[in-house]
């Protein structure tokens, strides 16, 4: 087992907490943009696209999420897998930006 002082723990701590909570309000928040909502080709092409990026959200967190749990297996670094917290929230921003766009 590694040994981490006070320090490095709450940096951790804050950083994995900010990492989180920004990736999921930069993306819960994308389809609150009321410039794509101006014509009917801009609301298209714009929902189709922002789709796209919850897609692309999506499977990223789960391809992160998989490199950080073989990372720790083949490190035996077991503490790393708090770092899993930042994909978590890039999952449920890109999640919940599908959902508000499947619900207009």
């Amino acid at each position: 087992m590694t040994d981490i002082d006070l320090k490095e723990r709450i940096f951790a701590l804050i950083a994995i907490n900010v990492g989180f909570h920004m990736l999921y309000w930069f993306f819960s928040n994308l389809s609150k943009d009321s410039t794509r909502m101006n014509n009917s080709f801009n609301k298209i092409i714009g929902t189709g696209m922002l789709k796209l990026f919850a897609v692309f959200g999506i499977i990223c967190s789960f391809t992160i999420i998989y490199f950080f749990i073989a990372n720790a297996i083949s490190e035996k670094e077991y503490v790393g897998l708090f770092g899993i917290c930042i994909p978590f929230g890039l999952f449920l921003g890109a999640y919940k930006l599908w959902t508000d766009l499947n619900n207009e």
